[in-house]
């Protein structure tokens, strides 16, 4: 069917039932309409159809700058997802897949998210801890909710089986397969889930992970993705044995090839004919083709990409594949008898146009094809739209046209669609007159509600805990959004408001005269990430800010931030752009975050089997290192396997704007700019921090390990092992901050003295996560005094560049990589920013809504080098932050008082804030057996219920707005 040719088809509603243990009245309405980006749903599903202004009901701000607008779109439906148990009912996140059956009147809906729920013992509750299938009757066009299948886990595989009586779904970390068939008028599990046989991953503590899978032709046989294992099973679906596996590593197939990258982070399949089939290679950007003959399995050839395949459809014919790739921005139209690239098509560019929008970031992650063949549609994650593609003569394999400079016609994006947050699968019904997109990601709103009732006794501090399910992956809603395919008229509104949402059209720029002046003035920025703290937390009680002093439980801890706020500028509306440590070092560094790390964070933090790859690791080793025998340096216990992840490619590295591959972040646009970077722990492997003492290998602690010649520090990533100081460590909470601003300091100096300050220096100050309480160093032990040593460290850092040659040309920016499990009444992502220097206004409240990626568009701004991705590129840098008329400043730090009980050298000053509540005993009591090894590896729903019982007092509950009890 063509573009042009579609019917609308009346709207059918569907009913979202009640919420047994999730907020009531109007705390329900609130949570229900940020989950669905604004709109009106209360029973489910709502419908517009006239024109609406901007700024409408179904307009919405996101964290990461861009904003959401659906207004275009007519006879809108969205659908909140809820999985099921019993009569209970709870939203379920990470709606990552979908599958239309072959008759194309049902819809499944996967999701593979966080989607775990807490009891008042802290634990997990199984019953309402899972992730679901949502089955969905099409037939009409609007959906119809008809089904919710429970399973323990999934990781985006889920196909039909031809006949359409059956379908499968990937199991994610369970490495197996679920089966599901209808009977009657119900789907229910066929028979007992299909074991892959995997004992673990390729990696360091690494488990198996399933992900993509599909049926063959004949029904026969199921092809599957092994994720963690670089290898595909082929299952006899007749009795569900596993009876071929395929190790799809170079060096595994032939021995001459050995320690060649290929074939690792198999994401999905697609079976081109009766035998052969396609492997999207994530990590390797390659397609591994895979002859499959009498139940056996051989690697035929490689196909080379430029981006990350993340998806893989074929046309009715099996002709054609059509494979997204993230970082490039495009899509691959391949010729399956040929195996070759016939186009690459931009996933989104300017209507008419065949050049892909530049910077990157679009990512685009799912596609279908529409019933005629003619049009793809195509769902950017990054941009928060669909794309509409109409497909070139080249690839059709027609005569087509050729244009005035003597070229072929080629395919091209007739329009973009706008989505909600996070689109990750697309599909259509038969006719191709409706059209269905499953979104990964809701707006949080705050998550300041609590306990509600008495916290524990004495007696149960550890092991009762009263949980209201705040966290914030725990507030991510997925949704079905769907609507009649849009008249053509619509496409330039359709297509303006997504470039409007994601500021490609009408962004604000700043105030030009502003920064002119920094450019001129200022040509050093100190960029320092702190870990997990919220704005209600540190600042709640400043009266001139819009906080929630109930909340400010750290607030007696941080003595110099506070004042840093007060005297420069107090900035109440910043929002970190990443929910958690996985994707906030992401935004933190790249402005963005590419398609598998906004797949997996959700999955690592529930402990589903995916492997913390989002800074520099793939699967706990350390790929920046590309040497076998120097990896081996850093991690003695690594296998002697040179196929295990050869080369320095990162699965969650992001490409460049011009397609540098894995040199998206903010040092590589620096460096190629000439602009000189050093770098304090960004990025580094952690390993030798953790071995056993007595081991060689292991790294101690050192106060003063420049003069002692410990290296501290080895770097993840390539780039930056070329500029970093090695006797700075990384993220260890024994280690107080104070003794990382002393290296810091040494280097400082010695700059200062030799006048060659690099332009931007990465600094990491970690320890206000808090953790290790029993292996501390000098008595840092307890929360309150690991958060007034980070604040401490902030404070002597602005001190020293106050005092220094420096003052009237550096500027210092502060902010968290995330506020996670922070508490606050705004939202789930507003946090802490503080900027410092010359220039900056003093004594001034911001309340203007900035993010991350506002930061890393002010740093590039003054310095001369990006944007990074489309993202920094439509953001406004935050001159409202500066007045020309105030160069001058100063700063002197505080000590706060709770140092003064430590073994730190501060004794003899006078001391800020409060004193210690507790002892290093009662946070080890409490939090003794979490992990704190890494950034966020703890129980984040325990730990910030540890923080209240630990700071507030057993006798506080947890404050409950007067909303949440209606």
């Amino acid at each position: 069917m063509a573009w042009k040719s579609f019917r609308i088809l009346r709207r059918r509603s569907a009913t979202a039932p009640a919420e047994v243990c999730l907020p009531q009245g109007k705390e329900l309405r609130r949570l229900l309409l940020v989950a669905v980006v604004g709109a009106s749903c209360l029973h489910g599903a709502i419908s517009t159809r006239a024109r609406e202004p901007e700024g409408s009901q179904h307009e919405t701000l996101l964290p990461t700058g861009v904003r959401i607008d659906l207004s275009p779109i007519r006879d809108l439906h969205l659908d909140p997802l809820y999985g099921v148990s019993g009569e209970t009912k709870v939203p379920a996140s990470g709606s990552f897949a979908m599958a239309a059956s072959p008759t194309s009147d049902t819809l499944l809906v996967l999701s593979s998210g966080y989607n775990l729920r807490f009891g008042s013992d802290g634990k997990p509750i199984p019953e309402l801890s899972h992730e679901s299938v949502f089955v969905f009757d099409i037939s009409q066009g609007a959906p119809k909710q008809v089904a919710v299948l429970p399973l323990p886990n999934s990781f985006c595989g889920i196909d039909w089986n031809p006949d359409g009586k059956e379908f499968y779904v990937s199991g994610g970390g369970e490495d197996r397969i679920y089966v599901f068939s209808r009977t009657a008028d119900t789907w229910a599990s066929a028979r007992p889930p299909i074991p892959l046989g995997h004992e673990k991953g390729n990696g360091i503590e690494t488990k198996p992970v399933v992900s993509g899978l599909r049926a063959d032709p004949e029904g026969k046989l199921l092809l599957v993705a092994n994720y963690a294992n670089d290898s595909v099973s082929l299952v006899r679906l007749a009795d569900g044995k596993k009876v071929a596996e395929l190790d799809l590593r170079p060096g595994k197939i032939d021995p001459k090839e050995r320690g060649i990258p290929g074939g690792e982070y198999p994401m999905d399949v697609a079976w081109v004919g009766k035998a052969k089939a396609y492997v999207a290679s994530l990590r390797d950007r390659e397609i591994v083709v895979v002859g499959v003959e009498a139940e056996k399995m051989r690697c035929l050839g490689r196909i080379s990409l430029r981006g990350d395949p993340n998806r893989i459809v074929v046309s009715r014919d099996r002709s054609r594949a059509y494979v997204t790739e993230d970082n490039s921005d495009q899509i691959a139209a391949i010729d399956t008898k040929a195996d070759r690239i016939l186009e690459s098509i931009p996933s989104v560019s300017e209507p008419g146009s065949v050049r892909p929008g530049k910077p990157r970031g679009a990512s685009p992650n799912n596609l279908c094809l529409d019933p005629s063949g003619k049009f793809l549609y195509a769902t950017n994650g990054g941009m928060n739209c669909v794309s509409v593609i109409e497909l070139g003569p080249k690839v059709l394999g027609i005569a087509g046209e050729v244009r005035e400079d003597g070229a072929e016609a080629r395919s091209r994006v007739v329009a973009l669609i706008p989505t909600g947050w996070y689109p990750t699968a697309v599909a259509c019904n038969g006719s191709g007159s409706w059209l269905y997109v499953a979104t990964g990601k809701s707006v949080t709103g705050p998550n300041d509600r609590g306990f509600g009732r008495p916290l524990p006794a004495p007696g149960e501090l550890v092991k009762v805990w009263r949980s209201k399910n705040e966290y914030i992956l725990q507030k991510m809603v997925g949704s079905l959004q769907s609507f009649p395919r849009p008249d053509p008229a619509l496409d330039r509104r359709l297509t303006e408001t997504v470039w409007r949402n994601n500021h490609r059209i009408g962004a604000e720029t700043g105030n030009e005269a502003i920064l002119r002046v920094l450019r001129r003035r200022i040509h050093h920025i100190f960029y320092v990430i702190k870990e997990n703290r919220g704005y209600d937390q540190l600042f709640g009680d400043l009266k001139r800010g819009n906080g929630d002093p109930g909340l400010a439980i750290l607030a007696p801890y941080c003595p110099n931030e506070r004042r840093l706020a007060e005297q420069f500028v107090l900035l109440d509306h910043f929002f970190d752009s990443g929910e958690v440590s996985g994707d906030g070092w992401n935004w933190s560094t790249e402005g963005r975050a590419i398609d598998i790390t906004e797949k997996t964070v959700p999955l690592h933090y529930a402990h589903r089997g995916a492997t913390y790859d989002f800074e520099g690791d793939n699967r706990n080793i350390a790929v920046g290192i590309g040497n076998m025998d120097k990896r081996k340096e850093v991690d003695p216990g690594l296998p002697d396997d040179p196929d295990l992840l050869p080369g320095t490619r990162s699965v969650a590295a992001p490409d460049g704007p011009e397609g540098e591959a894995g040199l998206g972040y903010l040092w590589d646009a620096a460096l190629r700019k000439g602009i000189t970077v050093r770098n304090y722990g960004f990025f580094g492997d952690l390993t030798r921090y953790h071995l056993p003492k007595e081991d060689p290998l292991f790294i101690p602690l050192s106060r003063h390990p420049f003069a002692e010649r410990i290296i501290q520090f080895f770097p993840d990533n390539a780039t930056l092992a070329k500029v970093s100081d090695l006797y700075y460590r990384g993220f260890d909470m024994k280690y107080a901050d104070y003794w990382r601003y002393k290296e810091w300091e040494r280097e400082f100096d010695e700059y200062a003295r030799k006048g060659n300050l690099p332009a931007l220096e990465l600094i990491r100050l970690p320890h206000d996560h808090f953790g290790s309480f029993r292996e501390a160093a000098d008595r840092v032990d307890t929360v309150e005094a690991q958060m007034a040593d980070n604040d401490y460290a902030v404070g002597l850092l602005v001190e020293k560049v106050a005092r220094s040659r420096y003052k009237d040309d550096t500027l210092i920016f502060v902010i968290e990589d995330d506020a996670q499990a922070a508490a606050d009444h705004v939202d789930a992502h507003r946090s802490i920013a503080l900027v410092v220097g010359p220039f900056v206004k003093q004594g001034a409240v911001i309340r203007r809504r900035f993010t991350t990626v506002s930061v890393l568009k002010t740093i590039e701004e003054i310095l001369g080098f990006g944007p990074l991705c489309f993202y920094d590129q439509g953001a406004e840098p935050m001159t409202d932050l500066f007045d020309p008329a105030k160069q001058s400043w100063s700063y002197q730090a505080v000590v706060p008082a709770v140092l003064q009980k430590t073994d730190l050298p501060v004794r003899d000053q006078e001391g800020a804030g409060a004193s210690a509540r507790h002892d290093a005993s009662f946070w080890e009591e409490l939090l003794g057996d979490q992990d704190f090894s890494d950034a966020d590896q703890l129980d984040a729903e325990r730990f910030n219920r540890a923080l209240w019982i630990g700071l507030k007092g057993r006798e506080k509950p947890w404050p409950v707005p007067a909303a949440a009890g209606e």
